[in-house]
């Protein structure tokens, strides 16, 4: 499924902590962003609700951004090519950034970069992502893990 400029903006709002950008996504029927959004936080049931109501484009992506290769392949072999430079953005891959601007889909790379920042906090072994992990422990969305 392609998303237009304004769901992606508002994805990107709604990482950023934006609650009226969630309620922007409901109310034009886009409940499969807010499901990456808890998806990329690690929530398996957001992500089992993302394949079982046939999202699998967006669950592809949350898969291949936490570093699923055969996630990212399947994008590649789609030609989900967003999303595939999203993913290279968020992991430091200028030529990927620069084809997202080239082609005019700014809004991903933002999108990138709010997912780096936002998101992709928690590595294992480095003291900021074990506090990260308890703090997802004691905060819990919607959806369990």
């Amino acid at each position: 499924m392609n998303y237009n400029k304004e769901a992606i903006e508002h994805l990107t709002k709604f990482i950023k902590g934006d609650k009226e950008a969630l309620d922007w996504l409901i109310k034009n029927n886009l409940k499969e962003l807010e499901l990456l959004y808890y998806a990329l936080k690690g929530y398996d049931g957001a992500l089992k609700e993302l394949v079982s109501k046939k999202y699998f484009e967006v669950a592809a992506f949350a898969n291949a951004v936490t570093g699923n290769t055969s996630a990212f392949n399947w994008l590649v072999k789609n030609k989900k090519y967003e999303w595939v430079a999203t993913i290279r953005t968020i992991k430091k891959k200028k030529d990927a950034a620069l084809w997202l601007m080239q082609h005019k889909l700014d809004h991903y790379f933002y999108l990138a970069n709010a997912i780096r920042s936002e998101l992709i906090i928690e590595n294992e072994g480095d003291f900021l992502g074990m506090i990260a992990g308890w703090l997802k422990k004691i905060i819990r969305g919607p959806y369990s893990k």
